[in-house]
């Protein structure tokens, strides 16, 4: 049983890392008994809060103890010789973790996507004037030659400037650099980030590898940052239950609830659905985790409500 409670300690690592990497906020949730995975011991959730106030579940790890195992009769012999049965988990995380990510990132331009997970990372777009044009072409070739180790498109297409600026942001692509006569006569790129959309012009030779990973760690950061203040938008603390059918409507809802079952009941029928008890707080919610029950007043901790996908 506890080695394979470490290992759901284990995937709760993994998890976090990835979302961290997506640069998308979540909160760890332990579900209720009445609604964890059916034949485990417990079930630990991952949800993150969607720009509409609802919550979606991006990943679970199951403990599913020996359940299964003796419903499959699945042994292994110990070190003393006699057969025990096999303790297991489960894990999950699906398409969801793609929804979150474009609709937590995303705007009305289109994708917004972090640097390291983008298909396209850099978009090279040379601004070409007649007589002129095999001058820009020629100095893209050397920047071209400063970006191998990146995924990268070099759009020298008829559509003009605009256009082309139009439908990379739509795609998401994190970077983009652009070269026309006066840049290529100053030996200056303009680069120019999705999430911030700002210009700015730096030397051809003050581009490199290291350079660009950190413009792309920072935008990763920025994104972060965002998302943490629209989760924040969308959460809102509530300790009176007379509150409570009027918040969840908009609002993801902490909540102190003791852990019985008529006490969870009594939360689901003022519209909300329960997700369960926070595991940890995270560093984005300035909420202690022990607090008195919202419904009967006994001792209990920190859960949250929300309608869900």
């Amino acid at each position: 049983y506890e080695e394979a409670e470490e290992q759901v300690k284990k995937a709760i690592g993994y998890y976090k890392e990835f979302y961290d990497f997506l640069a998308i906020p979540y909160m760890v949730i332990r579900r209720p008994d009445w609604d964890k995975f059916p034949g485990a011991v417990y079930t630990i959730a991952f949800d993150t809060v969607m720009p509409d106030g609802r919550s979606l579940q991006i990943g679970t790890v199951h403990h599913l103890g020996d359940n299964f195992a003796k419903t499959f009769d699945i042994t292994y012999e110990g070190i003393d010789g006699e057969h025990y049965y096999v303790h297991q988990t489960c894990y999950g995380i699906s398409e969801r973790c793609i929804a979150s990510l474009i609709s937590i990132h995303g705007d009305d331009l289109g994708l917004v996507l972090p640097f390291e997970v983008a298909p396209i990372q850099i978009v090279v777009i040379p601004v070409l004037y007649k007589g002129k044009d095999q001058m820009v072409l020629e100095f893209s070739k050397e920047l071209l030659e400063k970006i191998r180790a990146f995924r990268f498109v070099f759009d020298a297409g008829e559509d003009r400037p605009g256009a082309k600026y139009y439908k990379w942001e739509l795609k998401g692509v994190p970077l983009r650099f652009e070269i026309g006569p006066r840049e290529a006569e100053r030996r200056e790129v303009v680069v120019s980030f999705r999430d911030e959309r700002k210009k700015f012009s730096v030397l051809i030779d003050e581009i490199n590898e290291y350079e660009i990973r950190r413009w792309g760690e920072e935008m990763r950061r920025r994104l972060r940052e965002k998302a943490v203040g629209s989760v924040l938008s969308r959460l809102k603390f509530v300790n009176r239950l007379s509150e409570l059918s009027e918040v969840v409507r908009d609002y993801v809802s902490l909540i102190y609830l003791c852990r019985n079952r008529e006490c969870g009941d009594e939360i689901e029928r003022h519209g909300g659905k329960l997700l369960g008890w926070l595991e940890e707080i995270p560093d984005f919610i300035s909420v202690r985790k022990e607090g008195k029950c919202i419904v009967c007043g006994s001792n209990g901790s920190l859960a949250v409500s929300a309608r869900s996908y």
